[in-house]
């Protein structure tokens, strides 16, 4: 597959979900998670609750987004219109008390949408060694910009002609990756009269054990915050929190 095109990327399916650490960081969310997480019902055994409850909580945590949190773009330019309307006026009569005031309030509202717009940013540039403070450099949007680009997927060739049509290129996609990672008969490793290393009866029942809360914790809290587990969208550091 080869990508050559560089206009507009058009919808190939549902935008996958993303936890974004900023959300932590929100005083309601800890709340809402907790109040959502304790609501729902499931039956099975512990794993397969768990599932189901970050599979419902990402449904949950979609509309908090878009109802409470709010679009950080959409924030930052509101309070950055309000805020010049204010000095236009400021310029030609002057402002009432009440309106400096109503300004002070939109300046630390663009203040703390500029701070999520930041590091929304940051999360999806994925760049740690990177400071959240650097992001208005023009490195930084240009590495954006880059990584935005390269993951595109416009088309591709097929029998040697661009094919840019959506359900032809999901359809390929899905076959081509099915056909690299099937089960090849014709190639098989062999390992007659290989001898291994053997183990002592204690390791065995060490490796064999359930695993405790403790280890499992360390084991999380060994992994970068950053990271998805998975492919549901959930990072460790969601988890630790």
């Amino acid at each position: 597959m080869h990508c050559y095109s560089q206009r507009d990327v058009r919808r190939l399916g549902p935008k996958p979900f993303r936890c974004l650490d900023v959300w932590l960081r929100d005083n309601s969310f800890k709340e809402f998670v907790s109040s959502r997480w304790y609501f729902y019902e499931v039956v099975g055994d512990r794993i397969f609750i768990f599932k189901e409850k970050l599979k419902r909580l990402k449904a949950n945590l979609k509309i908090w987004n878009k109802e409470v949190f709010g679009d950080v773009n959409l924030a930052n330019k509101e309070a950055q219109n309000k805020i010049e309307v204010l000095d236009e006026r400021d310029d030609v009569c002057g402002l009432t008390g009440s309106e400096r005031e109503e300004r002070m309030v939109l300046l630390a509202e663009l203040n703390k949408a500029k701070f999520k717009q930041e590091a929304v940013m940051f999360q999806k540039e994925r760049q740690s060694w990177i400071k959240q403070g650097d992001l208005n450099t023009m490195f930084f949007h240009s590495f954006v910009k880059w990584r935005r680009v390269r993951n595109q997927l416009h088309g591709f060739h097929v029998n040697g002609k661009w094919c840019e049509d959506k359900e032809v290129i999901k359809e390929k996609v899905q076959t081509f990756f099915k056909d690299r990672f099937a089960r090849n008969d014709a190639c098989q490793v062999r390992l007659d009269n290989v001898k291994f290393c053997s183990i002592s009866d204690s390791d065995n029942d060490m490796l064999i054990d359930d695993f405790s809360e403790e280890e499992i914790r360390a084991a999380v809290w060994r992994c970068d915050s950053c990271k998805s587990p998975g492919p549901d969208g959930f990072n460790f550091g969601f988890l630790k929190f």
